[in-house]
């Protein structure tokens, strides 16, 4: 069980890096991914200062692979899943995906409310 939370910290962590902050285009700036298409991003980001990466990605590049890693909950399941592929004996089995993807999904909601509050 303690190795479904471990999962549970690092799925939140890099729902919370991928979607809530500008690592993304960060890194596809530093080392010249096109296919980040960081260009486009900040060009948009002057027109729209709120808008976010997975925002842009959603709205301008609209394919079902964009929506799957522009939707948090379908990222959170994905990454269970690909993770349970891989490591399932050592999370317990595949009984605990449920509660894994579901316990991503509380993790990722409470870190976003929690950081909410501590910047207003």
């Amino acid at each position: 069980m303690t190795n479904n939370l471990n999962l549970i910290f690092w799925v939140t962590l890099l729902l919370y890096i991928l979607l809530e902050t500008d690592a993304p285009v960060e890194y596809g700036r530093f080392w010249h991914l096109k296919f980040i298409k960081y260009k486009q991003f900040e060009e948009k980001q002057q027109l729209f200062p709120d808008l976010k990466y997975s925002q842009f990605l959603a709205n301008y590049y609209p394919n079902f692979f964009i929506k799957l890693v522009s939707c948090q909950e379908c990222l959170a399941a994905w990454l269970n899943l690909i993770a349970f592929t891989f490591f399932s004996k050592n999370l317990g089995g595949w009984q605990f995906l449920g509660i894994t993807i579901i316990g991503s999904w509380i993790g990722i909601a409470g870190l976003k409310f929690i950081l909410k509050k501590l910047y207003e």
